[in-house]
């Protein structure tokens, strides 16, 4: 909505294309979201969920290559300054990968290290490169953890819940 003319425009007028999980790229330039595709639009039924990114500049919207069929995680993404870091439909436990806007399409680098395949919350910081994540394993509680978010992963995790 223009808040000078009160003016509306419809950006995603297709009905059987709902976005959800919207983030502002940090540059400002557009945003990014997600789409479910589904076999059943009607009543909205099991589907996987794909990444998108809208352009402020064109008003058009494209799909991101996450180079992974399977698309996203329940736990979405977070945008960078420079890209995401995208949680990715794995099974029952996320794929994480750290993606890197190079022009119009992305390059990127797996999540690594002890706890990277049993993450389940990563927040994190806005603008500066660290993170807030829970690991958790069948045998292990759930334990938070600090880290530095670049590059990853970085030496120095600390447990919070010590």
């Amino acid at each position: 909505m223009n808040l000078e003319s009160k003016a509306q425009e419809e950006i995603f007028p297709d009905p059987q294309f709902k976005p959800t999980m919207f983030a502002w790229d940090l540059d400002n330039q557009g945003f990014y979201f997600s789409v479910t595709r589904t076999s059943d639009y009607l009543n909205e039924g099991p589907g996987a969920d794909f990444l998108y990114y809208y352009d402020l500049k064109t008003k058009n919207y494209t799909e991101v290559n996450l180079d992974w069929d399977w698309g996203l995680f329940y736990l979405g993404f977070q945008a960078r300054s420079d890209g995401f870091i995208a949680s990715l439909a794995n099974g029952a436990r996320p794929k994480w990968r750290r993606y890197y806007r190079k022009g119009k399409t992305y390059e990127y680098q797996d999540l690594e290290g002890k706890h990277a395949a049993n993450l389940y919350r990563l927040v994190l910081h806005r603008t500066k490169d660290i993170a807030i994540y829970q690991f958790t394993t069948a045998s292990t509680p759930p334990m938070v953890s600090r880290t530095l978010a670049r590059p990853w992963p970085a030496t120095g995790q600390k447990c919070l819940d010590a």
